[in-house]
């Protein structure tokens, strides 16, 4: 009696300890299920980011790296986060840039080179998305493939601009001063936005006119400019004295025919003789002084 007695202990603490252990297994499964649920990191492919958004909290303010560990109990709820996987590969852009110096065409013709002070430049530059400012990019909208190359193309648009304004305040550049205009470029693309990260800037080709020529060129052409100002000024004073001559001829013969309209004995008393009248009236207008 006392055996059956054992061994139905023996079989009671046999079955809680299996009962424990089942339980301890369970629970064990469920809180891996529940980790592996919520962990972030170990779903992100080779070479890419991850952006987390949640219906909770909306998008994340910093992308997800690999290597970098990530548990999010918003996971557990279904359908309550979205993961954007996202590689941010380098993008280019180049810039062309041609014209003429001030005036440039004009001295052109004037020393018979039409092409003297023309200038050409090509630049090209590689630039990626800064991972810790990708969020910001985004803004109010939803992430899309479409979005970001949206803003890419607004870069690029962007630096083109800087590059322009920067290059049309250069007085001159030669191969010396190659590098330091680089470096410049590089300092004021990168001060103007954080949110990518200039990796290269380089000018690939360039064509720069001889600005001591165009200088030497200018001021010629301003000093003839000044002579021929000077010579149709003279020619504009001359013709006023011809017409202020005419114009007193005129009077004195119209004052002459009042004269003899209003007294027309005085037709009789002058028997109309030219050298009774004043001699000037019927010579040619006198010739001026020609323009040294």
């Amino acid at each position: 009696m006392k055996n059956k007695v054992k061994v139905k202990k023996e079989g009671k603490s046999t079955f809680r300890k299996f009962k424990n252990w089942l339980s301890f297994i369970i629970i064990l499964v469920f809180s891996a299920f529940v980790f592996y649920i919520g962990w972030i990191q170990i779903k992100i492919p080779e070479g890419n980011y991850a952006l987390v958004y949640t219906k909770t909290g909306g998008y994340d303010s910093r992308l997800i790296a690999p290597g970098q560990f990530v548990w999010r109990w918003e996971n557990l709820f279904p359908e309550n986060m979205t993961i954007h996987f996202i590689e941010l590969k380098t993008s280019s852009g180049d810039y062309h840039m041609e014209g003429f110096l001030p005036s440039g065409e004009l001295y052109g013709e004037y020393i018979r080179t039409p092409d003297a002070f023309h200038y050409i430049l090509d630049l090209e530059y590689r630039f990626s998305i800064n991972q810790n400012e990708f969020v910001s990019l985004i803004e109010s909208e939803s992430y899309s493939t479409q979005l970001l190359e949206e803003r890419n193309q607004q870069y690029r648009r962007d630096t083109n601009h800087i590059i322009q304004d920067f290059m049309l305040h250069q007085t001159a550049l030669n191969p010396q001063g190659i590098k330091e205009v680089e470096n410049d470029l590089r300092m004021r693309i990168s001060e103007a936005d954080s949110r990518f990260n200039l990796e290269d800037l380089r000018i690939r080709s360039y064509q720069y006119p001889d600005t001591e020529l165009y200088e030497r060129t200018r001021s010629f052409y301003l000093d003839d400019l000044a002579v021929l100002r000077k010579i149709e000024l003279q020619a504009e004073q001359d013709s006023t004295q011809i017409e202020t001559v005419s114009m007193r001829k005129m009077d004195l013969l119209r004052l002459y025919g009042e004269v003899l309209s209003e007294f027309p004995v005085l037709l009789q008393y002058y028997s109309l003789e030219k050298e009774k009248l004043d001699p000037s009236l019927f010579n040619d207008y006198p010739k001026l002084p020609e323009s040294p």
